[in-house]
């Protein structure tokens, strides 16, 4: 076998660049998806959770804050966000806690579930295929009816060019900017988008 490499290379060569040409493809393609919000709507983990989402869609909460699960304490974090982002206490926030499932999935139903804990309102979303598109239909969904949220975001220490290779490869990296992105291109209309805040 080595010696018909060595004698013939032809068909190493035409291998070499079939591998080549399908892995520079599936950048390319993933690289385009990855602005699309492919979003189907979302499945609920109990009858709870539907309600408690169809509530928070009727009323008016302003302010949703990603949080990262196993960083930091909620308590924490909102303590946080409300000295950085000059929020008030009587502004009320909805935390949002993403875990990724298969980043490769085109069409997203994602699974929620809606818990109140110690007055805080929380949102887990499981079986997203990223973060930011996760964060996007959540503000999106909620956009729809009254007044469109805010969503308030902490920097990140993530260098730029690491962050787009960590959210076209993995579905996370550079949250902010996509979750923009994604919600810019998913509704047309500059005054019903919800609005994105970094500090």
């Amino acid at each position: 076998m080595a010696g018909v490499v060595v004698t013939k290379p032809g068909g190493l060569q035409i291998a070499f660049w079939c591998v080549l040409a399908t892995l520079v493809l599936s950048m390319v393609s993933r690289a385009l998806r990855s602005t699309e919000l492919r979003f189907g709507g979302f499945e609920f983990v109990n009858d709870e959770s539907r309600f408690l989402w169809d509530s928070m869609r009727a009323s008016e909460f302003p302010i949703l804050v990603p949080h990262r699960p196993g960083r930091r304490e909620l308590a924490t974090k909102e303590e946080h966000i409300r000295q950085r982002h000059r929020l008030g206490p009587e502004v009320p926030l909805v935390f949002i806690e993403v875990a990724l499932g298969d980043p490769s999935e085109f069409h997203e139903l994602p699974l929620l579930e809606v818990k109140e804990e110690t007055g805080r309102f929380l949102l887990r979303v499981s079986r997203s295929t990223s973060v930011a598109h996760a964060i996007a239909a959540i503000g999106l969904e909620l956009s729809k009816v009254g007044k469109p949220p805010e969503i308030h975001f902490g920097w990140s220490d993530e260098r730029p060019l690491a962050a787009n290779v960590n959210f076209v490869l993995f579905g996370e990296g550079n949250i902010p900017w996509m979750v923009r992105e994604l919600i810019r291109r998913a509704e047309p209309d500059y005054e019903r988008q919800p609005k994105i805040v970094v500090g």
